[in-house]
C-alpha cells in the first residue's frame, strides 16, 4: 500500500494529533477522536504505555468488542518497537552486539540498557491516534535510523529463528500488525484496524 510520507512526518511533529484529523486516509482512515503524544525515558514507561492507550480506546464504542485482542497486540508491539528504537536507534546497538550482551548478561541485560539510556539523556516519542476504524501508534527516536530492510533483521534459517534476538519484526508480522517505516528508519507507524486485525501486515517504505 502506498503511504504518503506526510502522514509519518505529521505524526512525528505532532501536527497531525494537534489538528485532530488524519488527512492521510491510507493509514488512519478517519478523524481521530482520541490522540496524544507520550515522551518516554525509561523501560518502565514503555511497559505501562499500553494500559494508557487501551484506556483511550475504551472511549471509542466501536472498539469495545476488540479490546482484549487490541491489548495483546499493543503490549507486544509497543515493547518490540520501543525497545528497537532505544537499542538500535538511540544506543546504536546492532543485532550481533545485542545477542552477545543478552547471552553474557542474561537478566542484567535490561538493567544495562536502562543505564545506557539514562546516561544518553535521550527520549523516544510515541504518538497515538484512535478513531472508530483504526488505532495508529507512531514510535519515533532521535537516532540515526534502523535499517529494517537489512537481511540480518529478517531471520529465515533455523539458526536465526532460534536466536535470542532479531525475531521481533517477524513476530509482529505474524500477528497481523501493519508497519509503515520512513526512509530514515527512525519512525515507524503501527496500524491496527478493526476490520483486519488477523490479516498479514504490509511493511512499506515511504
Amino acid at each position: 500500500m502506498p503511504v504518503s510520507i506526510n502522514c509519518i512526518d505529521r505524526h512525528r511533529s505532532g501536527s497531525l494529533l494537534r489538528e485532530n484529523v488524519c488527512v492521510e486516509h491510507e493509514i488512519c482512515q478517519d478523524t481521530c477522536s482520541q490522540n496524544e503524544i507520550f515522551p518516554l525515558a525509561t523501560i518502565d514507561e514503555i511497559d505501562h504505555l499500553s494500559e494508557k492507550i487501551i484506556a483511550k480506546a475504551r472511549r471509542v464504542p466501536e472498539w469495545t468488542p476488540y479490546i482484549s485482542r487490541l491489548a495483546y497486540l499493543l503490549t507486544f508491539t509497543l515493547h518490540e518497537t520501543c525497545m528497537n528504537a532505544v537499542e538500535h536507534g538511540l544506543l546504536g546497538i546492532n543485532k550481533e552486539t545485542k545477542q552477545r550482551m543478552m547471552e553474557e548478561m542474561q537478566e542484567r541485560y535490561l538493567e544495562e540498557i536502562s543505564r545506557r539510556w539514562r546516561i544518553s539523556g535521550k527520549k523516544i516519542q510515541v504518538s497515538v491516534c484512535i478513531n472508530k476504524r483504526s488505532v495508529v501508534v507512531g514510535v519515533h527516536d532521535e537516532g540515526g535510523g534502523f535499517d529494517y530492510r537489512d537481511e540480518k533483521y529478517s531471520p529465515m534459517n533455523e539458526q536465526d529463528v532460534l536466536a535470542v534476538s532479531g525475531r521481533g519484526l517477524l513476530i509482529l508480522k505474524s500477528l497481523g500488525v501493519r508497519l509503515f517505516w520512513n526512509k530514515a528508519g527512525n519512525t515507524v507507524l503501527c496500524s491496527f484496524r478493526r476490520d483486519d486485525l488477523s490479516n498479514e501486515p504490509e511493511m512499506t517504505v515511504v
